[in-house]
């Protein structure tokens, strides 16, 4: 997450400095203070992510040889309502890790909450498996079917 964090919020704030750096432009609070931490991180600090992500990444694609893809849940919960919702609070927590170690992935849906409301599974895979990670989910798909279910109260 240090890693992650680090790389992105630099690169956020390199590209949209100048935007989350005028007050008068109605941003989101949130958005702008995650790109605004981009400006106090240095070039030494930056530079050093980057070398544990190549780090990770290496890690990484060493552990999952021998396997074609790994399975998680998209989020830890279910959907939060909007007016729960606290953006101070990442649900990326089993996605994120992808970004950084430049994984392929998809999520669909695999079941409901006791309120009805979708949830999902991650299948990811190394980088240039794109056609095996939708190989399995296409089958996932095909034995489940619950792309095609639709909340009750949608109904």
């Amino acid at each position: 997450a240090q890693v992650s964090g680090t790389i992105m919020c630099r690169e956020a704030y390199a590209q949209f400095g100048q935007l989350v750096d005028n007050d008068e432009l109605p941003l989101d609070p949130y958005s702008r203070a995650f790109v605004l931490r981009g400006r106090q991180i240095d070039q030494r600090s930056y530079d050093a992510a980057l070398v544990k992500r190549k780090e990770l990444q290496a890690g990484f694609r060493a552990a999952l040889s021998g396997f074609d893809a790994f399975l998680t849940p998209t989020t830890q919960t279910g959907p939060v309502p909007l007016e729960g919702l606290d953006q101070r609070q990442t649900p990326s927590h089993f996605t994120r890790f992808a970004n950084i170690l430049d994984l392929c992935a998809i999520a669909l849906r695999d079941g409901s909450t006791a309120k009805d409301l979708p949830t999902s599974l991650q299948i990811a895979s190394l980088p240039g498996r794109e056609e095996t990670v939708l190989r399995i989910a296409r089958a996932y798909q095909a034995e489940t079917g619950w792309h095609r279910r639709r909340p009750q109260e949608l109904d």
